[in-house]
């Protein structure tokens, strides 16, 4: 591929020398954590931690030419490498890189950000202390691309404010000033449960209830529909001090027999009164 082909499909990319071939090709580590072979153009010499500029397509890699600052000074121990790059603003970075030329953490001055690569599983154990803690100043992230697994031999909280979540192997307590849960279906299912509030309200369209046994008790209870429909397949029996019955229009009593027995007087007020 000639040099112009190459500028004009690809990007620049920068990266670092970090071994030689020989004079006409080095073995760069580019930013993004990768490394690559790439040619030297017009005799160039390049010394290992040399900053440089790199275009590379599907065909191979040509190192364009040198960048302002340094990555020295080097400190390799096995196959890892600890490296402090200075651009040419003044700005220090601390790279370290395997044996494949892989970035493993970085630390950038200017910005004070650190970012640890990881190539694979890792396992991170504590033995001899009592506990793991992670702290941020202004917040901690956990991005992943497929799920997150947590695993408590007795217990795992979450705390923010005055809001907390637990998990126990007796169950789940959440605690807070509201609790919302928004979702287009929600199923609970328990063997038993309890609900106790001061205030409650119930908003929805439908309703289904469908119970076994009910026992309920109020101290006052008033209840407003536009229509009520009640069947009853057994005795519908009403015990009460008192019964009031108020109504605007009509009120029909339709039975196959009647009985009315009454201890004491019974009267009967009406306008007119039909009787057979």
């Amino acid at each position: 591929m000639t040099f112009e082909s190459m500028v004009e499909a690809v990007p620049f990319q920068r990266g670092t020398v970090i071994g030689r071939n020989d004079r006409a090709e080095v073995r760069i580590g580019l930013d993004d954590g990768s490394t690559v072979f790439a040619q030297v153009l017009n005799g160039r010499s390049y010394e290992v931690g040399d900053r440089v500029l790199v275009v590379q397509d599907a065909e191979g890699a040509i190192v364009l030419g040198a960048l302002g600052g340094s990555v020295r000074p080097e400190v390799r121990v096995g196959g890892v490498a600890a490296q402090c790059e200075t651009d040419t603003d003044g700005n220090t970075t601390l790279r370290v890189t395997d044996a494949e030329g892989r970035q493993l953490l970085s630390h950038d001055e200017a910005s004070g950000v650190t970012t640890l690569s990881i190539h694979g599983d890792e396992r991170l154990r504590i033995t001899s202390g009592r506990s793991l803690e992670l702290f941020g100043a202004e917040g901690v992230r956990i991005v992943s691309g497929s799920s997150v697994g947590i695993d408590a031999a007795s217990a795992a909280r979450l705390r923010t404010g005055d809001s907390k979540l637990t998990l126990t192997s007796q169950g789940i307590a959440a605690e807070g000033r509201a609790t919302l849960v928004r979702t287009p279906s929600l199923f609970v299912e328990a063997e038993a449960a309890g609900l106790s509030a001061e205030r409650m309200r119930v908003v929805g369209s439908d309703a289904d209830v469908r119970l076994e046994n009910t026992s309920a008790r109020f101290g006052t209870l008033r209840m407003r529909a536009a229509q009520v429909f009640r069947t009853v397949s057994g005795l519908c029996q009403t015990l009460a001090e008192r019964v009031r019955t108020v109504t605007k229009g009509a009120y029909q009593v339709d039975s196959g027999r009647t009985r009315m027995v009454s201890k004491g007087d019974t009267s009967i007020d009406g306008e007119h009164i039909h009787l057979g």
